[in-house]
């Protein structure tokens, strides 16, 4: 509860200050940089879990279970 309050009262400050300091002319690249901390690591985690989900179904194939694909073309299932 301390570190979300002291958060609370650090991020507007560090905004304003970071504004601050760039050049008025290079603050929109500024901007892009210092947000992609958040939307690269989104990412990251994002491309982790799909990696994840195909290496499971790797393991499902090589292993062999229940689970297949089953395709429905003209009214006729193909499973593979």
């Amino acid at each position: 509860m301390l570190a979300t309050i002291g958060e609370l009262i650090y991020s507007p400050v560090l905004n304003a200050e970071e504004v601050r300091l760039i050049p008025t002319n290079q603050r929109g690249i500024y901007a892009a940089v210092s947000s992609f901390k958040f939307t690269g690591g989104d990412f990251i985690s994002k491309l982790g879990i799909i990696i994840g989900v195909i290496k499971t179904m790797g393991n499902e194939f090589a292993y062999g279970s229940n689970f297949n694909f089953r395709i429905n073309i003209n009214n006729r299932f193909f499973v593979l």
